[in-house]
């Protein structure tokens, strides 16, 4: 007579104990932040055009990912962002600045918070950010570029004929 757990116990306990890793190393590897954890909280930023920004972008603060943008809605003629902050101990000062921006020439949008102080106190789940610099048509980005390439030229032509004349 054998004894022990049968044979379909011991395996629906392994396979359980398998999908328990495999959510914790999701939680722990692949930095998954489920809603309420560790005080993460939402807060809004209105723009004007939502350019080149999309659902799940990153948010980051002095350079740290500190969340996502979790939505994206049209009100009106605006704009807004819901921003998802992974964790509560990220403080956001109340006078802080949200930009869009671009990771080199042909990457990624994603907003990066530029801190204020903390004299004005920091902002809650439901807050907006006052000020907000939105983003930059990329083809005024293009035409920047096209007039620093200009003056380079312009330059470099006023350094041939100097050298020229030696």
């Amino acid at each position: 007579m054998k004894r022990g757990l049968p044979v379909e116990a011991t395996v629906g306990i392994f396979v359980l104990a398998g999908l328990i890793l495999l959510i914790m190393g999701t939680v722990v590897i692949g930095k998954f932040t489920p809603i309420g954890y560790k005080g993460s909280y939402r807060i809004y930023a209105k723009l004007t055009t939502a350019l080149g920004i999309e659902k799940d972008a990153k948010v980051t603060m002095a350079g740290v990912r500190i969340g996502r943008v979790e939505g994206i809605s049209l009100e009106g003629k605006d704009v807004i962002l819901t921003i998802f902050i992974d964790d509560g101990r990220y403080k956001i000062p109340r006078d802080s600045v949200a930009s869009a921006k671009i990771q080199g020439l042909l990457g990624e949008w994603f907003i990066d918070i530029t801190p204020g102080s903390d004299s004005k106190g920091f902002l809650k789940d439901g807050d907006y950010i006052e000020r907000v610099e939105p983003p930059r048509d990329f083809t005024e980005v293009i035409n920047n570029l096209s007039s620093m390439i200009k003056t380079l030229e312009d330059v470099a032509k006023s350094l041939q004929s100097f050298f020229s004349e030696l």
